[in-house]
């Protein structure tokens, strides 16, 4: 038992010391220190369920991460780096998160109301996010319903607790408002979005 909780101890400080190092990364070394997060939480896989060190990471650190990295990334998505950049950016983070959902779902309320409500519906109602962005965003979403149960967990977990914010209630609300093209032009985002309200339709019926 001492030589686990050991074990936990050092993966727990493994995954801050890798957060930090992405914290204060540039824009030029940001994906690469995201892709070594990234491995991190890969190859614990589903020790992230048994650790307490490295859940107090999760919640603590790494949420707060992956979304000032990804709005910082498409803040400058006209900068000198390009919207590629930016896109690959946002992608490596919600790919992190999803990562992290997969292995220890339903168990890291923080993490999880800091990037759902952080990124995901941030930039589904931010109308300057680009329709790039919004759509790798849906995409994700899509991802994480692949799930049983994951828009039920939402707002069980984070919409009916009164210390959180209506995660659930804005994210469908935000869904539903990019399903409809205003400009009368249909676009993959529109059509994301669809397939995002059906695959909520279905968790619900489940």
């Amino acid at each position: 038992k001492g030589k686990d909780k050991g074990a936990a101890e050092t993966l727990g400080e493994v995954l801050e010391w890798l957060c930090s190092l992405a914290a204060a990364a540039d824009a030029q070394t940001s994906m690469l220190e995201l892709e070594l997060v990234g491995a991190a939480v890969e190859a614990m896989g589903s020790s992230l369920g048994q650790s307490p060190p490295v859940a107090r990471v999760l919640e603590g650190r790494l949420g707060s991460l992956l979304v000032s990295k990804a709005r910082k990334a498409l803040d400058c998505e006209e900068g000198a780096a390009g919207p590629g950049a930016s896109m690959a950016v946002l992608a490596r983070c919600l790919t992190i998160y999803g990562r992290v959902h997969r292995f220890k779902r339903g168990s890291l309320r923080l993490v999880a109301e800091a990037v759902l409500a952080g990124l995901h519906v941030h930039v589904l109602e931010d109308k300057t996010r680009s329709e790039a962005a919004k759509e790798l965003v849906v995409e994700s979403v899509l991802d994480l319903a692949q799930e049983p149960g994951f828009f039920p967990e939402i707002y069980v977990n984070l919409d009916c607790n009164l210390e959180s914010v209506n995660v659930f209630e804005r994210l469908v609300n935000a869904m539903c408002k990019n399903t409809f093209p205003v400009t009368g032009v249909l676009c993959g985002l529109h059509v994301r979005c669809f397939d995002g309200l059906a695959a909520l339709l279905r968790h619900m019926a489940a």
